[in-house]
């Protein structure tokens, strides 16, 4: 007889011990917030995790339960094995190793350190098929203060079960009975699976005969069973099946939830009570803290009279003295060195009296060594980034590079003695050099002692509908739809976009019963876990083997991680050091090798101690030229950096302050610039704000001038001003009118606040006015230590871009090789600067972009380097007297912008056009090893970028380094044969070869690249036989071949008698060899459309035009796939470059059956449409398409042919006039032709023309190095 419900068991007697969160990744679909209160209604008082294989959530489960105050228990569905791991193979996935399932459950501390253990080496050493694994050696080692169950259906024993190994089963758990005396369970499950009927008779029998005893779980993935089918989706989603898909998977029913004890006791009715029981008997066992309170810094080795304290007392103060040296240097202030110095002691002072009695001393310390190591090691170091720039320690010991005192930077806003936090820097290294620095850190203190940090992606609003589609196989185009309608705010969730866009909402509630169920399983599943992931920056430094402390696992890549995520690994004592790759610090570094190498007779450019106030890169701002500055580079900062037009380095501090979108809605950006230009009077809220507002024109700008106005108005001490600034930012009722209260008290106590508050206000209402001020302006003010470091760097990119323009562009082209889109923008960006980009060449080129000389130009940075370096304080400042120096800067002005073939022709001119004494000039300008001529060599130069060997496609390392042995052991070649006879053709095959060619690396030994493509296979052919003739166990080289074959190796090749290829062909050519268009573009015939009838790429993408607007790309299909809808119609997602990058985007059946054949020419194209924006990504709908040629033909009113300053030679006039009229037509035509003094004429002739794809592409054979430009009557006709 039964015994009625209530009386058999009691809530407490039941604990779920086998549940996996959202941390079992794609399986899980428990978060953790929500089973807090999901317990507490149930009437539990403790619960287990035990995801798959990992501890991923464990800290984050231990801290949500002890709030609730219930009891967490901490465990791990493990996969293990028998024997080693190299002894198990098979497929990927853990349902396809040969593992069994074992739950382990820390009963103390001592059980959770070996679990970690466990879990770390399963992810190090013992990932089968990609599954982290444990075997029987290993659970032998670590199974202390550990509680086993056997798994459930997917345990051990029980897989030996089901295969029908009964004795297989009876071992494995004789061997777990006697490994885990007393702690190991044999787990029953009743979830209405059919085969767990008489799995449970035969687990009963075991667990009976064996004296193990039983335990009863539900293997839990979900909530309720409402949710059982979206964690079915879940689950199909990371085994990337649809649920139309052959053979897949049914869903495991629906009983997989959190039951009740009730609902656990009818389930287990005709099964053994003592399962139940069992476990509060379990949980009770299980007891462990997981607080902490201790940081595991490594020690820092001090000498027997030092501590770690005084230590750093030491460092800093002697790094002090040695800036502060070079400051007054730089600064040159009016005050003697004592005086100079006085603040910035007294700052020191302050600060390492905070940071020693905030016990950070070791922290500042490590910063500092590993710092010092990566400059010493030629590893490039940002000036800061955050807060952590206006410590001065930090500026003392070289951690920074920014003087804090010089720009009004807060120590307080990064270390706080009010607020106990640990300190953070972040740390910007160049690209290269940042896995040295890393490296170092693992040598020094021990690869163990060091990780990188886990982070997990999850399914956010757009994402987790478009997975989700995918799984109830959506047709692509209404999924597409669906996202679309979920609105583009950062971090918008699914019951946000549902309450925001009716039709999405619509959907949810009326659409069709797919629609219905999509968006209900999508909010089902929203924010659930689906990878892990590695910070990009952060680093953990421990005192000991991170595994002592908390459990670790392997990235993608193999990397040591920790895995906590950081907000946990900090909770267990792990210290953060970020690490971050910042290509612009590689990008200066390259440049200044590249300046070194090009310009050797001119002194090393120091980075760190250019003028700050220099008049070329100004200019450069002022005209808003900032590709290549960073983060002055979109449309939008060019625009904002145009209307600013910045006058002095703090401008551009601000700049990058108020590029955001809070400031740029608000209006603060607008004042700014309208006060700058003195349009608008600036208004200081009170007399006492004046001083520090003022390089802002009285718009607040920086959180450091809320803490400055808090501390000046209210009286606060810096500390609290930022207490109370932090505490404004969280926008609570509650705290702001206890703020507000604080602060207006404190602004009535302080007289002078009183005595110069305005006439028409009171005190009181004045402090409430600014109260009011602050507390708008603390949601858009911007840390001042981040922009002044990162201003900095934005400074010095266009420092180099405005002195050393071709060797910044050549260091851009050498960081983005593998960045198409850039390549092609910095191709088009040298054109609008008159840069030449040269392909590759196998005489000229080496592995990487380069700086080559031609002839002699005097130029704007020709004059402004001669006043640097002649003038004022320059390095030759004592080379000419003044009356020379005047009557040289005459002569140099004067040859502005005139090319002279060499030296000697430009030092006699300048020596015609300087008024000096014959023996003078005969000495100092005419003398060819002056240091006049010197300087011109360096100074004066034409410089062009060469391609890099290394960019070539398909051309590898080793094929590179033959052609560059080649060239080292023998000189340049000019004969196409004896290179081939030369190169290593093992390294360097038939295929690079004629890559080679089509890109013209050959064109300096044999110009015709159409003669060399003829001849190749039979010189490979040639030069193969030679090579092998060669070597010494061959016979001789005559003997192998006749005698023809062995005088065409010993002379020329013969060529045969075909035409070198036409503009198109040779840049079709190139741009198969290279992606890029090099020596020109076919958009370059274009240029009068580009810029009136269409916008470009990278605008596009930047955001310069606004979803749904009307645009139209020029450009050139370089990606083409044509795919069926529903409908079985043709549609295509093509690619289009331009001259600016690249777009991809959908064209629709519609459009692709009226112009879907254009999509298959090489011809530039007007592709007109509306702008599209998916997933923060932009696209465009097209319209229709149009050849461009047809267009000009059909619709272009005139043509202007502009003719330079140099005359065209006769022969060239009359083919000229012969072209033109082959082509005749209806349309007008002109002649502008460059005068001198830069004036221009224009003749129009009487006759018309045709303007033809033809005769264009005649002109431009017959006048390269003139332009042809058209005009259109209206814009509009042609979209």
């Amino acid at each position: 007889m039964l015994i009625p419900l209530p009386e058999r068991i009691h809530k407490n007697m039941f604990t779920h011990l086998h549940l996996h969160s959202q941390y079992s990744l794609l399986e899980g679909a428990i978060r953790i917030k929500d089973l807090v209160p999901a317990l507490k209604s149930k009437g539990f008082e403790s619960c287990a995790i035990t995801d798959h294989g990992n501890m991923f959530g464990a800290i984050e489960f231990y801290h949500a339960l002890k709030e609730a105050a219930l009891k967490p228990i901490i465990g791990v569905g493990a996969s293990v094995i028998e024997g080693a791991f190299s002894e198990t193979g098979g497929e990927s996935g853990r349902d396809r190793i040969n593992a069994g399932q074992t739950q382990f459950l820390c009963q103390n501390r001592e059980g959770y350190h070996n679990l970690g253990y466990l879990v770390s080496l399963s992810y190090t050493e013992g990932k089968v098929d990609g599954v982290p694994c444990v075997n029987h050696q290993l659970l032998e080692k670590y199974h202390s203060g550990l509680i086993a169950l056997s798994g459930g259906m997917n345990g051990e024993i029980s897989r030996h079960f089901l295969a029908g190994r009964p004795d297989d089963a009876r071992r494995v758990a004789m061997w777990y009975r006697d490994v885990f005396v007393d702690r190991y369970y044999i787990e029953l499950q009743n979830t209405g699976l059919p085969e767990q009927t008489e799995l449970n008779t035969q687990l009963i029998g075991l667990g009976h005969e064996l004296g193990i005893p039983l335990v009863a779980t539900n293997d839990c993935f979900y909530l309720t069973p409402e949710e059982a089918e979206a964690q079915y989706i879940l689950w199909l989603m990371g085994q990337q099946r649809r649920v139309t898909d052959d053979e897949v998977p049914l869903q495991s029913g629906n009983q997989r939830y959190l039951k009740s004890a009730d609902e656990m006791l009818s389930a287990f009715k005709e099964l053994p009570l003592a399962a139940l029981e069992n476990t509060s008997k379990i949980a009770e066992q299980c007891e462990l803290t997981l607080e902490n309170n201790k940081i595991f810094l490594p020690q820092i080795p001090t000498k027997e009279d030092e501590t770690v304290d005084s230590k750093l007392s030491d460092d800093a103060k002697k790094g002090l003295e040695k800036r502060i040296t070079k400051l007054y240097e730089l600064y040159a202030p009016e005050v003697s060195f004592e005086e100079f110095k006085q603040p910035y002691t007294e700052r020191l002072s302050f600060e390492l009296e905070v940071i020693i009695q905030m016990e950070f001393p070791g922290y500042f310390l490590i910063v500092s060594e590993f710092i010092k190591w990566a400059k010493d090691n030629g590893v490039s170091v940002g000036p800061g980034r955050g807060s952590g720039a206006g410590s001065l320690v930090a500026y003392a010991l070289l951690i920074t590079d920014v003087d804090p005192l010089r720009y009004g930077l807060l120590f307080e806003r990064f270390l706080n003695p009010y607020r106990v936090s640990l300190p953070d820097f972040d740390i910007d290294f160049d690209v290269e050099g940042r896995e040295k620095v890393i490296e170092h850190v693992r040598e020094k203190y021990g690869d163990k002692n060091v990780c990188q940090i886990a982070t997990f992606g999850s399914l956010k609003a757009k994402a987790v509908v478009r997975g989700v589609a995918r799984v109830l196989n959506f047709p692509y185009s209404e999924a597409d739809k669906i996202a679309k309608l979920v609105p583009n705010d950062l971090n918008i969730t699914l019951d946000q976009a549902l309450e925001k866009e009716p039709e999405l909402a619509i959907l949810a509630a009326e659409g069709s019963e797919n629609e219905q169920r999509l968006l209900k399983f999508s909010r089902q599943l929203e924010d659930l876990n689906t990878h892990l992931g590695t910070h990009a920056a952060g680093v953990i430094i421990m005192n000991q083997d991170i595994r002592e402390v908390m459990p670790v696992c392997t990235g993608k890549e193999g990397t040591l991680q920790s895995m906590f995520p950081m907000k946990y690994a900090e909770d267990q004592g792990a210290v953060k050091f970020d690490f971050l790759g910042l290509q612009n610090l590689s990008t200066i570094d390259n440049t200044l090798d590249l300046i070194g190498k090009s310009r050797t007779d001119s002194a090393k450019v120091d980075i760190t101690r250019i003028p700050m106030d220099d008049p070329l890169t100004f200019k450069l701002f002022c005209r808003a030229d900032t590709i290549g500055v960073f983060q002055l580079e979109s449309s939008g900062m060019k625009r904002l950096v145009s209307s600013m037009q910045p006058s002095a380095f703090e401008d551009i501090v601000a700049i990058l302050a108020l590029y955001r979108p809070g400031p740029l809605g608000s209006g603060m950006v607008e004042d700014y610039v309208q006060c700058k230009h003195k349009r608008k009077r600036v208004v200081f809220p009170h007399p006492l704000m004046a001083e520090i507002l003022k390089e802002t024109y009285g718009v607040m700008v920086y959180q450091e001038q809320i803490i400055q106005s808090v501390q000046v108005l209210a009286g606060f001490s810096l500390g609290h001003a930022d207490l109370l600034r932090r505490a404004i930012g969280k926008k609570t009722v509650e705290i702001l009118a206890e703020q507000r209260l604080q602060f207006v008290e404190g602004c009535l106590k302080n007289t002078k606040f009183v005595e110069q508050c305005p006439q028409e206000s009171t005190p009181e209402v004045k402090a409430n006015e600014i109260f009011d001020t602050i507390n708008y302006f603390s949601g858009y003010g911007f840390n001042k230590s981040h922009s002044v470091a990162y201003g900095l760097i934005s400074y010095q990119t266009a420092y180099l871009k405005a002195h050393y323009p071709v060797q910044l562009m050549a260091a851009l082209f050498n960081g983005s090789v593998n960045n198409q889109d850039n390549v092609i923008s910095y191709i088009s960006e040298c054109k609008a600067m008159g840069i030449k980009v040269l392909p590759p060449d196998v005489n000229l080129s080496s592995k990487t972009f380069t700086v080559a000389l031609t002839e002699f130009r005097i130029t704007d940075i020709t004059l402004a380097h001669f006043e640097r370096d002649f003038a004022s304080s320059g390095q030759l400042n004592e080379t000419f007297q003044p009356d020379l120096l005047e009557a040289l800067r005459k002569s140099l002005k004067t040859l502005k912008n005139k090319d002279f073939k060499d030296e000697a022709e430009l030092l006699e001119i300048i020596a015609k056009h300087t008024e000096a004494e014959s023996e003078l000039k005969q000495t100092l300008l005419l003398n060819s090893s002056s240091t006049f001529a010197s300087w011109l060599r360096s100074e004066a130069r034409v410089e062009v970028i060469r391609f890099g060997l290394n960019a070539v496609k398909n051309v590898g390392g080793k094929a590179v380094d033959a052609i560059l042995k080649v060239r080292s052991e023998y000189g340049e070649l000019t004969d196409f044969m004896e290179f081939m006879k030369k190169v290593n053709l093992n390294e360097v095959n038939r295929r690079m070869l004629e890559t080679l060619v089509k890109c013209g690396a050959f064109d300096s030994m044999h110009e015709n690249r159409a003669q060399l493509s003829a001849v190749l296979d039979k010189a490979f052919h040639l030069a193969q036989e030679f090579q092998r003739a060669e070597e010494s166990s061959q016979d001789s080289f005559f003997s192998l071949m006749d005698a023809g074959d062995a005088a065409a190796t010993e002379t020329q090749l013969e060529f045969p008698e075909v035409r070198n290829l036409a503009k198109r062909e040779r840049l079709q050519q190139e741009k198969a060899a290279l992606g890029f268009y090099v020596s020109g573009h076919p958009l370059d015939s274009y240029t009068s459309e580009i810029k009136l009838l269409a916008t470009t790429t990278d605008k596009l993408k930047e955001g310069a035009h606004a979803e749904k607007n009307k645009v139209s790309l020029i450009g050139i299909i370089v990606n083409n796939t044509v795919r069926l809808n529903q409908s079985n119609a043709k549609f295509a997602i093509a690619t289009l470059e331009d001259t600016r990058g690249t777009l991809e985007f959908p064209v629709f059946a519609t459009v692709y059956e009226e112009d879907g054949e254009l999509l298959e020419s090489e011809e530039p194209l007007l592709i007109s449409g509306r702008v599209n924006i998916r997933d923060e990504e932009v696209g465009m709908f097209v319209d229709n398409i149009r050849r461009l040629s047809e267009i000009r033909e059909t619709e272009a009113k005139c043509m202007s042919i502009k003719i330079g300053s140099a005359p065209l030679p006769p022969e060239a006039i009359v083919l000229l006039r012969s072209t033109l009229q082959k082509y005749s037509g209806e349309k007008p035509f002109t002649f502008s032709v460059q005068a001198p003094e830069a004036t221009s004429v224009t003749i129009t002739p009487d006759e018309r023309i045709s303007f033809s794809s033809a005769l264009i592409e005649e002109l431009e054979e017959l006048l390269p190095l003139h332009t042809l430009e058209f005009s259109y009557s209206s814009q509009s006709k042609l979209h």
